[in-house]
């Protein structure tokens, strides 16, 4: 029972990055927006044996949309997990997994586009909303959920939000 848990969970999980992909590609016009998932080169200050670059794992991201007009980048990763925010075995404080802001941090901070680039672990909304944004290193990192249990007006203008 668990395992299918965990296969229903990760299908759940592609689901949700493809609906925001998707929305974003459907909804978002052309001309102004780039939308695609590409993959994001170790930004290293040296070359590195290829043999060694093997062992860096691979930054695939979910979701970037790029404005071509401001010159902006906005790299999305999905986050779908039955519970936003954890607690630790030290404490009752609940916050956003490490790796998940390590993740983020990762592909902003070696994002090779020549204009001003931003992070976003977006989740579904569990207990509450979260809107929350940290400056780091010069960048904006936005932890945001949304409300999949919501009509669909207010699921679309939030989505639209998310990137203005």
């Amino acid at each position: 029972m668990e395992f299918a848990d965990f296969i229903r969970d990760r299908q759940m999980s592609t689901l949700y990055e493809k609906f925001v992909m998707n929305f974003y590609r459907t909804h978002l016009d052309k001309e102004v927006y780039l939308v695609h998932s590409p993959k994001i080169k170790w930004n290293l200050g040296e070359d590195v044996d290829e043999q060694n670059l093997y062992l860096l794992p691979e930054m695939r991201t979910d979701i970037v949309v790029e404005n071509k007009i401001e010159k902006t980048q906005l790299i999305i990763d999905t986050k779908y997990y039955a519970k936003t925010l954890v607690s630790s075995n030290w404490t009752e404080v609940e916050r956003i997994r490490t790796g998940h802001l390590y993740q983020i941090h990762a592909y902003i901070t070696n994002s090779d586009f020549t204009g001003e680039t931003n992070g976003m672990l977006l989740y579904p909304t569990i207990n509450k909303e979260i809107d929350a944004k940290f400056p780091i290193g010069g960048k904006m990192i936005y932890i945001r959920t949304l409300d999949l249990n919501a009509d669909w007006n207010y699921i679309s203008d939030r989505l639209f939000s998310l990137i203005r």
